[in-house]
């Protein structure tokens, strides 16, 4: 059976998009993991611009514990996400090199040079 691990970065954890993402694959016999990573503190990604790194190395740590056997990792962004998704995606990828990272949402479809 295969494995998804879908994230949000979002601080609200209502993210419909991945819900409904999430439901239509079990639907489908898929397992899916939904993982809210909202911002440890109030910084905003104006602020992180100015750091190596968003989020705690102890955050990654447990995304990556999370996903060590998922075949595919979703992350949901928008536009002002961009920042976080790109330091998750990056740092997961150092952590779980063989597994896909696929950018989903709006910032994605808009603009998919990033």
């Amino acid at each position: 059976m295969k494995k998804i691990i879908l994230i949000s970065p979002y601080s609200e954890i209502v993210s419909f998009g991945l819900r409904s993402i999430s439901a239509f694959l079990k639907a489908g016999g898929v397992q899916t993991s939904i993982i809210f990573a909202p911002l440890e503190s109030k910084a905003s990604n104006w602020i992180a611009k100015k750091t190596a790194a968003v989020y705690s190395n102890q955050v990654i740590d447990d995304i990556a514990g999370l996903a060590r056997d998922a075949d595919l990792i979703g992350i949901s962004l928008m536009s002002n996400y961009y920042i976080t998704a790109a330091d998750l995606t990056r740092r997961l990828r150092q952590k779980l090199p063989h597994t896909p990272i696929l950018w989903g949402g709006i910032h994605p479809t808009v603009s998919p040079e990033d």
